[in-house]
């Protein structure tokens, strides 16, 4: 389960570490993500540590959940409602 965003979407780096380190999510979130200023980051999250480093990646946004229905407090009915789905905005 994830997110998939339009390749002129773009993260700010600030908010994005913020939203991922911030309230319950399944035990492992990972993806890659274009930010504003076009660097792209490579993050993964496993438990409550988030790991994030450069990526040359230049496509589209995605962002992955993994986990089951017993790993994942949030519950697949949740997923699009987490706060990550509106931190991403077009390029301006």
């Amino acid at each position: 389960m994830g997110w998939r965003f339009h390749e002129d979407d773009r993260f700010v780096e600030r908010s994005l570490t913020a939203a991922l380190q911030a309230g319950d999510w399944p035990r492992r979130v990972k993806g890659v993500v274009r930010l504003q200023g076009g660097r792209s980051l490579a993050i993964d999250r496993v438990d409550d540590e988030l790991f994030v480093r450069d990526s040359a990646h230049r496509r589209a946004s995605r962002i992955e959940m993994i986990g089951t229905n017993e790993e994942d407090p949030i519950g697949v009915e949740r997923i699009e409602d987490r706060p990550l789905a509106t931190l991403a905005g077009a390029a301006s």
